[in-house]
């Protein structure tokens, strides 16, 4: 279970951190233009995929680069090119319809006005 989840950014950089109750934590640091969602879906899986093939007592007694884990490197490469957040998806195609309406409507309106100045004539 993840105890705290942070972000905060510095000069254009983003330092995205989990830690969970048990004290493992993960960082993810990021450009300003990388979408936070993604940096947030690798750190759940680093976490996720980390705790399952590593135990407790490893990474807890080890010390630095103690723990070898090429999974790790894998989930980095898949997350270079971020994959397509559906919420984000969703929201590009709600996007393009609202652009959509507004533009029938300003030409509705537009078209009103001319009927409004045909029946004045």
């Amino acid at each position: 279970e993840v105890l705290t989840m942070k972000s905060l950014e510095y000069k254009g950089n983003i330092c995205h951190a989990f830690k969970q109750q048990n004290g493992l934590c993960v960082c993810a640091l990021t450009d300003d233009k990388y979408p936070p969602r993604a940096a947030h879906g690798l750190i759940r899986n680093v976490l996720k995929d980390f705790s399952s093939c590593k135990k407790e007592q490893e990474w807890q007694n080890a010390g630095d680069n103690q723990i070898k884990w090429a999974k790790l490197g894998q989930l980095l490469a898949t997350y270079q090119d971020p994959p397509k957040d559906k919420i984000e998806e969703i929201q590009s195609e709600i996007d393009k319809s609202k652009k959509i309406v507004v533009q029938s409507i300003e030409k509705v309106m537009e078209n009103m006005e001319k009927l409004d100045d045909l029946v004045e004539k």
